[in-house]
């Protein structure tokens, strides 16, 4: 897949970060600013899911909408090999389905997973291949992401 930048997702956890904390929107920021966002059919579904009004659903699906969809081939089989690793390494409930789908995306794509929550560093330590990065609430970051 040729690319001219790394493509980022955005998880779900962070988006409250986002709107509370100005050290997570600058990260945010400068991500969007650098790289180019991503999405696939289960982080949409997710973050539409948290809309608590339909003008909201509507902003959400035109953001969603704005961001390069990440296409499924392959990602079936490397989810479940995903939850196997987790298994094998007695982290079963570590992630849960949600977060292992979007896991295998982005492992497909090469793409990053921007979090704020810890699900996606245990994916890691069972597929170094995930390009995952913890954002704290005062912007420093914690993972890795594979990019040059």
């Amino acid at each position: 897949m040729s690319q001219s930048h790394q493509l980022f997702m955005v998880d779900t956890s962070l988006y409250a970060g986002v709107r509370r904390s100005p050290a997570i929107r600058a990260v945010v920021e400068a991500f969007n600013n650098a790289w180019q966002p991503a999405t696939c059919v289960p982080l949409a579904l997710e973050l539409l899911h948290t809309t608590q009004t339909y003008r909201q659903f509507q902003r959400v699906t035109a953001l969603v909408s704005s961001m390069e969809n990440l296409g499924s081939d392959g990602v079936d089989q490397l989810a479940r090999q995903l939850q196997l690793g987790l298994w094998r390494s007695h982290r079963a409930r570590a992630a849960g389905p949600v977060d292992i789908l979007v896991s295998a995306y982005a492992i497909a794509h090469d793409a990053v997973i921007l979090h704020h929550d810890y699900d996606y560093g245990h994916v890691h330590k069972v597929d170094s291949r995930l390009g995952q990065l913890y954002i704290h609430d005062d912007g420093r970051l914690e993972g890795s992401h594979g990019a040059a």
